[in-house]
């Protein structure tokens, strides 16, 4: 069975971590395949999706294709498989856009693009129950799929002696900063209530947040393990807006591995991953995060608890050695089946 795999950029985390890790673990006797990283201009673009009959099966990786491109796919080769973990057909517009009545133009025409990929393709892997909701309007064969964590990467955590610095943390893109910036005033009541608490950023640009104590540490990928495993709790707060409740939670899914507990917004995706109470604690009102991450503050043995139950969850239900085999699974129905 050959398939060809056709994926945005080979550089894209949900390319690696959603398709090419899972592809080492294949069976190399069973499954054979193909890479195309889709170009920008029509004509080359034409020439690899014509190369399609000559595959038992098609796998797109979170690109939304013009109408052209995926009924020409259709027609070539009708066994295709579309898999996204964010919500591709609610782009980021403005997080006040939580209702289809208000989306704008662009965003329709997003939906749109959505909804024909969702019926052309035979098979949707969608990357939380939000998305495989979303997709389940339109094509009854959709199975949720959280991106996996590589446990033996994420397997580090700094050690701590009473009377340390207990650190507060955050990693993430520049794009998601405004979502931090949401709890300014909560960070600023914490590290001004216990002057051994500090808010540690690592990102590729820092915000202001005034009153916080905060340590800016610059993302880097190969410091990347040790900087995250320096946190005693992580943080991952987010908007009610359409966007965000797309999002998969894979920094949730970093921290746990790291062996710490997290605070997080209420989302599906969230509550997917974590048992609120257990591994950390789902939140939406500002007091709630300040009594969460207070309680945490003046609980080291509960931080513990937390910490060992999270990277319990990690290893059993969110590595690849837990997803790599129902990734197989699905490739089997979608293909074999």
């Amino acid at each position: 069975m050959k398939i060809l795999f056709l994926l945005a950029g080979k550089d894209l985390p949900s390319t690696k971590l959603r398709v090419l890790e899972h592809l080492k673990r294949l069976d190399p006797c069973r499954w054979q395949w193909d890479l195309a990283y889709l170009p920008k201009t029509p004509l080359k673009r034409l020439w690899i999706l014509t190369k399609a009959m000559a595959y038992q099966g098609i796998f797109i990786q979170k690109k939304l294709l013009h109408i052209w491109e995926i009924s020409l796919l259709r027609a070539l080769n009708p066994r295709i498989v579309f898999d996204f973990d964010d919500a591709i057909m609610y782009p980021a517009l403005d997080p006040s856009l939580n209702t289809k009545k208000a989306l704008s133009l662009k965003v329709r025409n997003s939906y749109k693009n959505f909804q024909r990929m969702m019926v052309y393709c035979q098979t949707i892997i969608a990357g939380n129950s939000f998305l495989q909701q979303e997709a389940l309007r339109f094509n009854k064969n959709v199975y949720p799929l959280p991106t996996p964590v590589d446990t033996d990467r994420y397997n580090y955590r700094a050690t701590r002696a009473p009377g340390d610095q207990i650190i507060i943390g955050w990693y993430g893109s520049p794009g998601n900063i405004p979502y931090l910036q949401r709890l300014g005033d909560v960070l600023e009541k914490i590290t001004q209530k216990y002057p051994q608490v500090a808010l540690k950023i690592i990102s590729q640009k820092f915000p202001e947040l005034p009153g916080v104590r905060a340590i800016h540490k610059y993302w880097r990928e190969e410091e990347e393990v040790e900087e995250i495993g320096s946190f005693d709790i992580g943080l991952m707060p987010l908007g009610d807006d359409l966007w965000s409740r797309g999002k998969c939670g894979f920094k949730l899914l970093k921290y746990m591995a790291l062996g710490m507990p997290v605070v997080a917004t209420v989302t599906e995706a969230n509550r997917d991953i974590v048992a609120n109470g257990i591994e950390g604690f789902l939140v939406s009102q500002p007091q709630e995060w300040l009594e969460k991450l207070t309680l945490l503050i003046e609980n080291p043995g509960l931080r513990l608890q937390m910490g060992r139950a999270a990277r319990e969850k990690i290893e059993t239900s969110f590595s690849y050695q837990a997803l790599s085999p129902l990734f197989n699974t699905i490739l089997e129905k979608a293909y074999l089946g």
